[in-house]
This record gives structure tokens, C-alpha cells and sequence, in this order.
């Protein structure tokens, strides 16, 4: 019974972790909006089906996607593309498997799926301030960058006390 709480508030981080994946990770500043509205229906690359307008607000779905397809035209090298697509999906990924470890009350894949989760959004991190997207004079972080590191914190301590209370459980 008193695995219901970790695993309650688990699940609800899980499912934030996972709408954080759709939300901006990055935004542009007003000045910069403004020059991106100006050039709002240009395509943002040959092989990409967004444009310039919408990289005003990009979230990290969008992110892999963009890696992902224009992964020749950004990096000239479609493996670099294809990991950091693969790196920033990860996030996501890894936060749907939280969510069904959190509910099927697996606080051991709970604890790796989360620490898998903060690995790749650490990666990506540090990726974005290594290449220089963000911040910058253009750029500055989301929502989703200021949600992910404390959702990951706050699922590995639920996959903690999970474990606790299961053990405890087993006793009585």
C-alpha cells in the first residue's frame, strides 16, 4: 500500500518529463523573433519541413527531427546527425518507459530508465552550449530545460523510496 505514493508521484513526472519533450527548449529573444518573423516562410533547410519562422520556439522533438533529416546539410556527416537525434530522442523515449516502470512499480528499470533519461538530456546539454545554440545573444532556454534536470532528480528519489516501500512490504 505504501508503494502508491512514490509510484503516484512517479508516474506524474514521468508524464511531465514526457510533455517537457513537446514544450520549447529553446526560445528567441525578442530582437532575434522579430528578424526570424521577417524571414518567417523560408525554408530552414533543403531536406527539413520546418522554416525559419518556426525556430523561434523549438522544442527537443523537433530538435531530433530537424538533426535527424538535415543531418547532411547541418553536420556533412549523417552519422553525427543521426546520434544527436538519436541522443535527443532519447530523453523522450526514456521518459515513456519511466512512466509504464513507475506503473507496472519497477523502481530498479524506474532508476535506470531515469538515469538514462538525465544522460541523454545532460548530453544534450551540453551539445547545445558546446555548439552555441543556447543561450546566446539569440537564443535563451525554455520551459523543457528548466523541467527536465529537477524531473530527473525528483524520479530517481521516487525509484528510491519505491524500492524502499516494496522491501518494507515484502516484510509484512
Amino acid at each position: 500500500m505504501k508503494v502508491r505514493i512514490p509510484q503516484s508521484i512517479a508516474m506524474s513526472l514521468a508524464i511531465v518529463a514526457i510533455i517537457a519533450f513537446f514544450l520549447p527548449y529553446i526560445v528567441a529573444t525578442e530582437n532575434y523573433s522579430q528578424y526570424l518573423e521577417s524571414r518567417a516562410s523560408e525554408k530552414l533547410s533543403p531536406s527539413t519541413d520546418l522554416t525559419v519562422g518556426d525556430t523561434k520556439e523549438m522544442s527537443l522533438f523537433e530538435y531530433a527531427k530537424v538533426y535527424y533529416q538535415a543531418r547532411l546539410d547541418i553536420y556533412r556527416n549523417e552519422e553525427t546527425g543521426i546520434v544527436n537525434a538519436v541522443t535527443i530522442a532519447m530523453i523522450g523515449v526514456a521518459g515513456a518507459f519511466a512512466f509504464l516502470c513507475a506503473w507496472g512499480k519497477r523502481p530498479i528499470l524506474l532508476l535506470f530508465s531515469t538515469i538514462i533519461m538525465g544522460g541523454a538530456f545532460y548530453v544534450t546539454d551540453w551539445n547545445f552550449k558546446y555548439l552555441g545554440i543556447a543561450p546566446n545573444n539569440n537564443y535563451r532556454w525554455g520551459i523543457a530545460h528548466m523541467l527536465l534536470f529537477p524531473v530527473a532528480v525528483a524520479l530517481l528519489f521516487c525509484a528510491i523510496w519505491m524500492f524502499i516501500a516494496k522491501k518494507k512490504d515484502k516484510k509484512r
